[in-house]
C-alpha cells in the first residue's frame, strides 16, 4: 500500500516518522483510497512504534480528502466481514479510530444516539459496513467537495434522507472551497453532521 513507499522515501531523505506530515501529503481523491488512513496508522504504530496519539496526529495532518458525490450509492461502504478477512489489523485500527471519535461526539452531544449512529464509521445495519467517506472525513485535516451541489443543500432527494453524510451537513463538510482543520482532533467534523 502506498503510505509504506512514502515513509521509506521520507526516511531516506532524513525524515522521521513523527514528522512525516511536515513534508508529505496524502490526498484521498474520493473514497477509493480511504484505507490508506488505516495503513498509515498501522505503519506508524506497528512498524515505527509511535504512540497512538502521535501516530494519529501525523496521519490526520498528512491526509486530505476530496469528495466527489453525496449520492448514497457512490459513497463506498466496505463489508466488515470481507474487511476482517482481508485486512484484520486495518479493521482493528478503524474500530479504534471510530471508538475515539464517537467518544468525542458523545461528550459533545450526550444522549444523541441518532447522531452517533449517523456519524459512526461503522454502519451497524446487517450486514455491517465500514463507511469509507466517514473514515476519510474524520482522518483528514482538509476536506473539500468538487461541485456546488455539495454546498447548496439542493442535493438529490435520496441524499437528503439516506446518505451517511446527509445533505443537511454537506455545506460544512463538502463545500467547494477547502476547509482547514489543522490542529484539531475531530472538531472539524463533530459539529457538522
Amino acid at each position: 500500500m502506498f503510505p509504506a513507499g512514502l515513509l521509506r522515501v521520507h526516511q531516506a531523505r532524513g525524515g522521521r516518522p513523527e514528522n512525516f506530515h511536515e513534508k508529505n501529503a496524502v490526498q484521498l481523491n474520493d473514497t477509493h483510497p480511504a484505507v490508506a488512513v488505516a495503513e498509515l496508522m498501522r505503519l506508524l504504530v506497528d512498524e515505527h512504534e509511535l504512540g497512538w496519539d502521535t501516530a494519529w496526529q501525523v496521519t490526520s495532518q498528512a491526509i486530505a480528502y476530496t469528495n466527489h458525490t453525496l449520492l448514497p450509492e457512490a459513497l463506498e461502504k466496505w463489508p466488515v466481514e470481507i474487511f476482517a478477512r482481508l485486512l484484520p489489523r486495518h479493521l482493528e485500527i478503524v474500530y479504534e479510530i471510530n471508538h475515539r471519535f464517537l467518544e468525542e461526539v458523545r461528550a459533545k452531544f450526550p444522549g444523541d444516539e441518532e447522531r452517533l449512529a449517523r456519524m459512526s464509521l461503522i454502519d451497524e445495519s446487517r450486514p455491517r459496513f465500514v463507511r469509507m467517506a466517514n473514515l476519510a472525513t474524520v482522518a483528514s485535516h482538509r476536506v473539500k467537495g468538487v461541485a456546488q451541489l455539495h454546498s447548496s443543500g439542493q442535493a438529490h432527494p435520496r441524499v437528503q434522507t439516506s446518505a451517511p453524510l446527509c445533505a443537511a451537513h454537506s455545506h460544512a463538510l463538502f463545500a467547494p472551497e477547502t476547509r482547514s482543520a489543522r490542529g484539531l482532533s475531530f472538531a472539524h467534523v463533530r459539529d457538522r453532521w
